[in-house]
């Protein structure tokens, strides 16, 4: 009888138990588990991430098509006009340069009164951590006292970020496309046409957006601007 008590009692205490195999075989089931929840996880993540990036491409996007449309179509072309374009390459990336006289004065404060013509520049500086374009606007009025042009060192406001291009065409009367500008306005010339400020016809923008977490996933805005001036000097007025 004692015998086999206990031999009953050793089989109770082996059925209790897990055998090395099934132990193994638990933690796979288990690792496989986790790796597809985490995958999951992390492609629901990515996604989110991406689709809210493109969602902020998109808005910066409109914002700043919307304030150089507005900008250029009240160009000013009358006494002290300019039009000056560059294409300029900034480490490898297209980031071109436009100063231009506008009537489109951006009241930044309540003291701020000025409803004239001011000089807006258009400039890109590269982000040393992403390693893309960054774009500024800078407004400078033109007193009526002392006209002068804004300090070059002067960035100006931040208009947008996280650019891979910022690209600008001109499209002279006979529709040949130019990737530089130069308005004449000679007030040493005696000719009165070579005095009047040359503009372009249309003005082409194009804005490329990159992603910093992804070198290879980009985005291309556009627009053309007819040029059509908003304000002419006194002499000008027919």
């Amino acid at each position: 009888m004692a015998d086999t008590h206990d031999s009953n009692k050793v089989r109770v205490m082996s059925s209790a138990g897990f055998t090395l195999l099934e132990l193994l075989l638990a933690i796979f089931v288990f690792s496989v588990v986790i790796t597809t929840v985490f995958g999951a996880y992390r492609t629901t993540f990515h996604n989110v991430q991406k689709s809210e990036f493109q969602a902020k491409m998109e808005g910066q996007a409109r914002i700043i098509l919307e304030r150089i449309e507005a900008d250029l179509e009240s160009t000013f072309a009358g006494d002290g006009g300019i039009m000056d374009g560059e294409q300029e390459d900034v480490d490898g990336k297209r980031g071109d340069r436009l100063s231009f006289t506008s009537t489109a004065h951006l009241r930044f404060n309540r003291n701020d009164q000025y409803a004239g013509v001011t000089v807006i520049t258009y400039s890109t500086v590269e982000n040393e951590e992403s390693g893309l374009l960054s774009l500024y606007r800078l407004d400078n009025p033109l007193t009526p006292v002392e006209e002068e042009q804004a300090d070059e060192e002067e960035q100006g406001e931040l208009l947008g970020e996280n650019l891979k291009e910022f690209k600008l065409t001109y499209l002279n009367s006979e529709g040949d496309e130019q990737d530089n500008w130069q308005g004449n306005d000679n007030e040493a010339s005696d000719n009165q046409e070579e005095k009047q400020l040359q503009l372009p016809v249309v003005i082409k923008v194009e804005l490329r957006f990159g992603n910093p977490m992804d070198e290879e996933e980009s985005r291309l805005f556009r627009t053309a601007v007819a040029i059509l001036p908003g304000r002419l000097s006194g002499n000008d007025k027919k």
